[in-house]
């Protein structure tokens, strides 16, 4: 009898202990899932961090870069302060200035002269204009001022002195629009019946009753419809004609130049190919 107890009580406490053992690595198991649970949260919250970290500074890398590039291809107000082309006149009796095609420190002269086109608007010059006008006055202030203005003689058309303006510019400049509206008409044409060239209409903004008209370009890098910025959207390539213009013979040199003038939208229409004079 008492060899039975004894047996049962060791059976019971194997039991006991067994159970108890269990228990335990139950808990074990258990702490060890509620660890590999944190860690794994803990990583997830890690990832997470970085890939919001990567997230950010890519971001900022891509608004960097893109306020660089407009600063650099668009002029924004803050990027280019102090490099936007100034205004070299105004339309006459309006208070639309006009902005040079490019920095100061590339233009190499302003020369006014009379429009083929009777019609054209006068400008007035916001710059100081040299007194009697010759190619060797002019020439003589070659460096000591840039950019030098100047009034060229007649032409014996008609119109105003001042009812064009040629602006010379250092080689490879691209020209920026002298206001800022919209782009009427960008058409190619033969120069004197010969030279390809390029012009551009550009209707400035409140004012529908003239129209910019710009010549001497290739590569133009707007189309009609488009909207146009003062001194800040390039409208194309200044080219050399490759021939003594009148600015060339005040300047010394053959330059690069543009062409501007302001026409009335209604009426005759100026003809840039007829007479071998309008462009030049």
């Amino acid at each position: 009898m008492g060899d039975v107890q004894e047996s049962n009580r060791r059976r019971l406490n194997t039991d006991l202990y067994s159970s108890a053992k269990g228990r335990s690595r139950s808990r074990r198991k258990a702490a060890l899932r509620r660890r590999r649970q944190r860690l794994r949260r803990a990583l997830l919250a890690v990832v997470g961090i970085a890939l919001v970290f990567v997230f950010y500074k890519s971001a900022t890398s891509l608004s960097v870069a893109r306020r660089a590039r407009l600063a650099s291809d668009n002029g924004s107000s803050e990027g280019r302060a102090g490099r936007r082309p100034a205004a070299f006149g105004n339309v006459s009796g309006t208070g639309l200035r006009l902005v040079l095609p490019a920095r100061r420190e590339k233009i190499i002269g302003i020369g006014y002269h009379q429009a083929y086109n009777q019609k054209a608007i006068a400008i007035e010059s916001q710059l100081a204009i040299m007194p009697e006008a010759t190619s060797r006055s002019v020439m003589a202030a070659a460096g000591r001022a840039r950019p030098r203005a100047f009034v060229m003689a007649s032409r014996g058309r008609g119109s105003a002195l001042t009812s064009s303006v040629d602006i010379a510019v250092a080689e490879g400049v691209r020209a920026s629009s002298p206001v800022t509206g919209r782009v009427l008409a960008v058409r190619s044409y033969l120069l004197y019946g010969n030279q390809e060239d390029v012009r551009i209409d550009i209707l400035a903004d409140g004012y529908n009753n003239f129209k910019i008209s710009v010549v001497h370009l290739t590569d133009p890098q707007v189309q009609k419809g488009q909207k146009v910025v003062a001194g800040l959207t390039e409208i194309g390539s200044i080219r050399r004609l490759g021939i003594n213009s009148q600015i060339d013979q005040y300047l010394g040199q053959i330059t690069t130049h543009i062409h501007l003038q302001v026409n009335p939208r209604e009426g005759k229409e100026i003809n840039f190919a007829k007479g071998g004079s309008a462009g030049d």
